[in-house]
């Protein structure tokens, strides 16, 4: 069996696949596209040989999935037996491409750990992301198809500012996340929370034990430097989460109705995961 772990950041301990292969499964971890260069969209990306024009990290892992059901049996794999399994946004990928009728052939099976429920409002719509790629081209003084010219750290860079901006009352979605898969009808075919998966595919979804603890209980490689403590008491939380809810445009006054009750917010959601309390 070939087991194809999809997350962003493979080369972390955490995703060690050592132990998955001691007990002879063939593992692959795959590194894709993040941030603005994964998902930025806009028209003026069409690819003219596969007309897609966004959800570049997805199209990445779709790249891998194929050379590995092309090459796996020089290492021992079997390419009718290919587990693709994903955590957090890796098994929205997962679920993205099992549910699109020219990809399914790639996977035999899904195990999707945490799947986000990362749908509009919360996240752009298709036109509101191609105005928000715009703002990104504008504040680095080109236009998007200008920004095949710009240096990727300049663009990763231009966008993260822009992040932490409001957003123009004209972009009226992508309040919670604005770097995130886009429904475009070609790499995203629908909202994955409302679509059936195809009945013919074995699927595992399970949730990983106090996740929201792994958004700010880490050590960064890059500066060598680990992450605040976590906060210790109610007050303490409160006082991580209110700035990005006020942010968001929720009153502080309205800070501790976001608890289990409101899962379905997701801009609890994510305030909890950041602030390290699970919500899952």
């Amino acid at each position: 069996m070939v087991v194809v772990f999809a997350q962003g950041a493979t080369s972390m301990s955490l995703m060690d696949g050592d132990k998955l292969a001691q007990l002879g499964v063939v593992v692959v971890t795959v590194n894709y596209r993040l941030g603005a260069l994964g998902h930025l969209s806009h028209p003026d990306f069409t690819d003219p040989d596969t007309g897609a024009f966004s959800n570049w990290a997805v199209q990445d892992q779709v790249a891998a999935l194929q050379w590995v059901k092309a090459n796996c049996r020089a290492f021992g794999g079997d390419p009718d037996n290919i587990t693709l399994a994903g955590q957090s946004g890796g098994a929205m990928n997962a679920i993205m491409i099992a549910q699109n009728p020219k990809w399914r052939p790639l996977v035999s099976r899904l195990y999707l750990l945490s799947p986000p429920a990362v749908t509009v409002p919360f996240a752009f719509s298709l036109a509101d992301a191609a105005a928000y790629t715009e703002l990104v081209a504008k504040s680095l003084g080109t236009t998007p198809k200008g920004l095949i010219g710009i240096p990727a750290t300049s663009v990763h860079t231009a966008e993260l500012a822009l992040a932490r901006a409001p957003l123009p009352q004209s972009i009226t979605t992508g309040r919670a996340f604005r770097i995130a898969p886009v429904v475009d009808g070609r790499t995203y075919v629908s909202d994955w929370t409302r679509t059936a998966l195809p009945a013919n595919l074995p699927v595992v979804i399970t949730y990983t034990l106090t996740e929201g603890s792994f958004f700010l209980d880490l050590f960064d490689n890059l500066t060598k430097k680990s992450t605040p403590p976590l906060p210790a008491t109610d007050a303490a939380l409160t006082a991580a989460v209110e700035p990005y809810l006020t942010s968001l445009g929720i009153a502080p006054d309205r800070v501790n109705e976001c608890d289990f009750a409101l899962q379905a917010n997701g801009a609890c959601r994510r305030a909890f995961r950041r602030a390290g309390r699970s919500v899952g």
